[in-house]
């Protein structure tokens, strides 16, 4: 017998080998998962939320399940407890390594913009009017030619996730600048709901 997924279509997603993984938390055990979306006993688990963020910055080197074999050699000889220690201490590598990416902006994003709100579970149940965009927007950065010499710009490819039987829906491509000027926007039009609606509680961030 298999056993039910964790997470459902209604959890953001990440293409991880060519295979569909949703990630989040777990409501029932509180740990944070990646799961492939067809089956459930292929799976990456995470006690904090700061090591499931880590694993999908250091995408797709992280999904190599052997990694931590090859930074310790001795895997196979070594004592369940040292096993663990090694778990934690690879942790902490991919922690520190996707901070090192995000300082020097070499942090690509693999996976959907939205996270997950205070208490750490992402929720997908803002409005149903909202559900088949906001749920599933995912950001990529490409590298396109731009001149015949083979020169190359890298750009910032938006695009929502095809749901049940909806035609392909077509990516928005765009630059730097417009990436930081569609921020700026949505940032001072947040700013202008905060202060026109005070008493407007926003359950997930």
């Amino acid at each position: 017998m298999g056993i039910d997924k964790s997470l459902t279509d209604e959890f953001p997603s990440v293409d991880i080998n060519g295979r569909r993984y949703h990630y989040g938390r777990d409501s029932t055990y509180g740990q944070y998962l990646v799961e492939n979306a067809e089956y459930a006993k292929d799976y990456w688990c995470f006690d904090r939320k700061e090591d499931l963020l880590a694993f999908l910055v250091n995408l797709p080197e992280s999904a190599s399940r052997d990694w931590i074999v090859r930074r310790h050699p001795d895997w196979d000889d070594v004592t369940h407890e040292k096993r663990g220690e090694y778990i934690q201490e690879h942790q902490e590598f991919l922690r520190k390594l996707a901070a090192e990416k995000q300082q020097k902006g070499e942090a690509k994003c693999w996976y959907n913009i939205l996270t997950f709100d205070q208490a750490g579970y992402y929720s997908a149940f803002a409005g149903r009017g909202e559900w088949s965009v906001c749920d599933s927007i995912t950001a990529e950065v490409r590298d396109v030619h731009v001149s015949e010499d083979g020169r190359k710009e890298s750009v910032i490819e938006l695009r929502a996730e095809k749901k049940y039987d909806e035609p392909d829906k077509k990516p928005l491509t765009i630059s730097r600048d417009q990436a930081l000027k569609l921020a700026s926007c949505l940032v001072q039009a947040a700013m202008y709901i905060d202060e026109h609606a005070p008493l407007l509680k926003v359950e997930n961030a």
